[in-house]
């Protein structure tokens, strides 16, 4: 950064650099090196899915905690794989329209994309804008993933109905 124009850390200079020049230089950092931005983004991603605890309530001495735990773990997987798994879906489903010409998928798309992004650029924003206490920051996002990833499998299965349903009647995809 101080090629940025960053003075010298502790410096007099260095507290109104920062107030005023700080935001920005630290934007045209991420854009000027994409490989480091996509590969912190996709790391840190992993660091957000971590925890499927609320930390803020303890309910240690209900009688079905563990096994609500463990129900609730393989429900919403700890892993940034469900980043992954949600995109891909999500290009199956604009696959739907594009390419099979599926008039029924386009709202779903537009809602699910919709959601997506929003849930990308909320969790863009807490990885490079405050990455403390992140598992906690990007519960917001690491939510939608979760919730996006079942309601994509359940929009594709039952995509993959209707279409064996009219291949058996003869109808043509997207006409009832």
């Amino acid at each position: 950064f101080m090629d940025r124009g960053m003075p010298e850390y502790g410096s007099p200079e260095y507290s109104e650099w920062f107030k005023n020049h700080a935001p920005a230089a630290y934007m045209q950092f991420l854009m000027a090196h994409p490989a480091y931005t996509t590969y912190k983004f996709l790391r840190d991603q992993g660091r957000a899915f971590e925890e499927n605890m609320q930390p803020h309530f303890h309910a240690n001495d209900l009688r079905f905690r563990s096994l609500l735990t463990m129900i609730g773990n393989y429900i919403h997987p700890k892993s940034g794989a469900v980043f992954f798994v949600t995109l891909i879906s999500l290009l199956i489903l604009w696959n739907q329209f594009m390419f099979q010409k599926n008039q029924d998928s386009l709202p779903w798309i537009w809602l699910m994309t919709l959601a997506f992004l929003s849930a990308s650029g909320t969790m863009f924003f807490n990885i490079f804008g405050d990455s403390w206490a992140l598992a906690r920051h990007t519960l917001s996002s690491t939510i939608t993933y979760r919730l996006l990833m079942w309601m994509l499998l359940v929009i594709l299965i039952d995509f993959s109905m209707v279409r064996e349903e009219n291949k058996l009647h003869g109808n043509s995809l997207g006409k009832k």
